[in-house]
């Protein structure tokens, strides 16, 4: 049985993208927001406040996703997205 063509099948977003911020000094990572949260930007202050040298740090942000079937049974508006 061979594999499925790419074309049958679809990415979609399950979720809201997700930001952490790092400190490059010590790796030390904040709770997850989401962009623009004003806890991101409060936890990256505090931190330099506790430790003055650790003023540089990284935003990571993540993205769930998911792939389904993009078949006959939901090219009617079954669960997908296009």
């Amino acid at each position: 049985m061979s594999a499925p063509a790419a074309a049958e099948w679809v990415l979609t977003v399950t979720g809201p993208s997700r930001f952490v911020v790092v400190c490059l000094a010590c790796g030390s990572r904040s709770e997850p927001g989401c962009e623009g949260s004003v806890a991101l930007v409060d936890w990256a202050l505090s931190h330099t406040a506790a430790a003055p040298d650790h003023h540089e740090y990284r935003m990571e942000a993540s993205q769930p996703w998911r792939v389904v079937r993009f078949g006959p049974r939901n090219r009617r508006g079954g669960n997908c997205r296009r």
